[in-house]
C-alpha cells in the first residue's frame, strides 16, 4: 500500500513539473521603458543624420564657393590669354611688314616654259620696267635688288603653266635702297596701262585687310575722293580725304 501511495505522489510531481510557467503580462512601466529607449534611439539618430547634413551642406558651400573663384580666375586667364595672343599677333605683323619694308610685288610678269632661276627673274623684272614701264635702261641696269623670285617660292614653272588661275603670280623684289624702291612703286599707275601692277608687299593679315576694302575704295575713288593706305600698328588702313574709313563702312564719308 505505502508503495502505491508513493507512487502516485511521484507521477503528481511529475505532471506539475512539465506544466510550463504562464507568461508574465508586460507592465505599463515596461512600455514606458521601452518607449523611452526607442526614443533616445531615434533621437540619436536624427541628431546623426542632421549633423551630416549640415557637413555636406557647409562642403558644398564650400565647394560652390571654390568654382566660383576658379570661374574668376579662369575667366580673368582668359582675357590675359587673348590680350596676350593680341600684343604677340601684333608684334608678328609689325615685324613681317618691317622685314618686307624693302619688297614690291610685280604682277602680271608672263610664265616662261623654263625653270624660273632668280636669274631668270631679275631678267624679267628688268625687262618688265624697261620694254612696259619705260623706266630709263641706264638706271635699271645700275639698280641693285637684294632678292627676286616668283610667290609662291619653290613653284615649279609647268605647275603654274597648267594651273587653272588666269593671272600669273606675281614676282617679289627686295631692293637694296629704299630709294629705288620708290621709284619703281611710282611707275604703278603706268603699269595698269599694260595689265601690270605693282603693290606694296604686305603681310597676308594685312592683303585680306586690302582686298575687303578694294571694292570701296576704287568707288571713293570715282567720286573724286583722294584715297591713302596707311599701315597703322597692325592695320591696313584705308583713308578717303583724310578720313579713315571702316572696313564695315557701307556709304561713302561726306
Amino acid at each position: 500500500m505505502t508503495n502505491v501511495v508513493q507512487d502516485i505522489a511521484v507521477r503528481q510531481n511529475r505532471k506539475v513539473t512539465a506544466m510550463p510557467e504562464a507568461p508574465k503580462e508586460p507592465t505599463l512601466r515596461d512600455l514606458y521603458i521601452l518607449l523611452q529607449a526607442v526614443d533616445q534611439r531615434l533621437t540619436a539618430i536624427e541628431n546623426d543624420l542632421n549633423q551630416r547634413v549640415v557637413a555636406v551642406e557647409s562642403s558644398l558651400e564650400f565647394a560652390c564657393a571654390k568654382i566660383s573663384s576658379m570661374e574668376a580666375e579662369v575667366s580673368d586667364l582668359k582675357k590675359q590669354l587673348s590680350e596676350s595672343h593680341r600684343q604677340v599677333e601684333k608684334y608678328r605683323i609689325q615685324n613681317e611688314v618691317r622685314s618686307k619694308e624693302y619688297n614690291l610685288l610685280l604682277h602680271g610678269i608672263e610664265i616662261t616654259k623654263m625653270p624660273e632661276t632668280q636669274d631668270l627673274s631679275d631678267k624679267l623684272v628688268r625687262s618688265l620696267m624697261t620694254e612696259k614701264l619705260q623706266f630709263a635702261p641706264s638706271l635699271v641696269s645700275i639698280m641693285k635688288f637684294a632678292n627676286v623670285h616668283r610667290l609662291p617660292r619653290r613653284t615649279d614653272a609647268s605647275k603654274i603653266l597648267n594651273s587653272t588661275s588666269k593671272r600669273p603670280p606675281p614676282t617679289v623684289v627686295k631692293f637694296c635702297t629704299t630709294g629705288d624702291k620708290m621709284e619703281v612703286l611710282k611707275l604703278a599707275p603706268r603699269a595698269r596701262q599694260f595689265h601690270c601692277a605693282i603693290t606694296k608687299h604686305l603681310p597676308s593679315s594685312m592683303q585680306r585687310q586690302r582686298k575687303s576694302l578694294m571694292a570701296h575704295a576704287n568707288m571713293l575713288f570715282n567720286a573724286g575722293k583722294k584715297i591713302q593706305w596707311k599701315v597703322i600698328d597692325a592695320d591696313y588702313c584705308l583713308f578717303a580725304d583724310g578720313e579713315r574709313v571702316k572696313p564695315e563702312a557701307r556709304s561713302m564719308p561726306t
